[in-house]
């Protein structure tokens, strides 16, 4: 695993399944998780971020948008999970009910499970390729 990068889905709370969480809570989990994902990244992986894709579709007032059980239903856990060959989960993911059906699934279906990043390896050579990367950039 240590050379190849992994396909990782980030599993925890947005809003804990309340229509009616305060927005600021839902922000600061999408940041929360965003971070993994930047970490995640800079080892050398994939990570698939749902938080900071669905943090404005709570704020969309059309009933489509409003419906847990259509959102959950676009995330379909066969679709993005099993795309991926790993998931990693928030410390939080306890007040979430979306989190223990991801864990639950990509526990059955043989998926790599992180619950911390110095769990997560970093892919080899990355920090070379990245440092090159970075030096462009600068350059």
């Amino acid at each position: 695993m240590e050379g190849k990068p992994l396909r990782i889905y980030i599993a925890g709370p947005l809003s804990g399944g309340d229509k009616e969480c305060p927005f600021f809570t839902r922000l600061l989990h999408t940041v929360k998780a965003d971070k993994v994902a930047k970490e995640l990244f800079l080892k050398g992986h994939w990570p698939f971020c749902p938080h900071t894709q669905f943090r404005w579709w709570f704020e969309d007032t059309r009933p489509e948008f409003l419906s847990y059980e259509l959102v959950v239903e676009y995330l379909d856990i066969q679709g993005w999970l099993s795309i991926c060959d790993a998931i990693f989960l928030l410390p939080e993911r306890g007040q979430s009910r979306g989190a223990s059906v991801e864990v639950q699934w990509a526990k059955q279906n043989g998926l790599q499970v992180f619950h911390s990043l110095d769990e997560v390896p970093e892919v080899k050579g990355w920090k070379e390729k990245r440092a090159l990367a970075v030096a462009k950039v600068l350059d």
